[in-house]
């Protein structure tokens, strides 16, 4: 599948225009299992946790959530993802970022700048 066909699935939203799509909650299921990799720690800045794809396959459970089931759509989205970065700040705020799959190696450049990123700032000596 091509960058191009990947963006144009129709994955549904949810809340305000523009918010996270309804597959935020089975993002977050998935990092029930772990991780690929993971970073930080929410009390003292960010975590963020790495989910390689693909992230479904044929016979994965299509049910998450409270009863949402996956489109045909939906299932082509999460099996085409070069994978997602999830990050939850110390204010409880969660975002997922995706990426189709022909964006491996920005998810990868995302990836460094985001352990980066949740790493805590090292104390300064006076």
């Amino acid at each position: 599948m091509t960058q191009n066909e990947w963006n144009a699935l129709t994955v549904r939203r949810y809340g305000q225009p523009g918010g996270d799509n309804i597959l935020a909650p089975y993002a977050y299921e998935l990092l029930m299992y772990g991780p690929d990799e993971e970073s930080g720690d929410v009390q003292s800045t960010l975590w963020a946790g790495l989910l390689r794809g693909p992230l479904f396959r044929e016979g994965d459970k299509t049910e998450f959530g409270y009863s949402e089931v996956l489109t045909d759509d939906e299932k082509a989205f999460l099996a085409n993802a070069s994978g997602a970065i999830v990050t939850e700040n110390s204010q409880g705020f969660v975002s997922v970022a995706w990426y189709g799959p022909e964006e491996a190696e920005k998810l990868a450049s995302d990836w460094a700048v985001t352990v980066e990123d949740a790493e805590p700032a090292e104390e300064v000596e006076s």
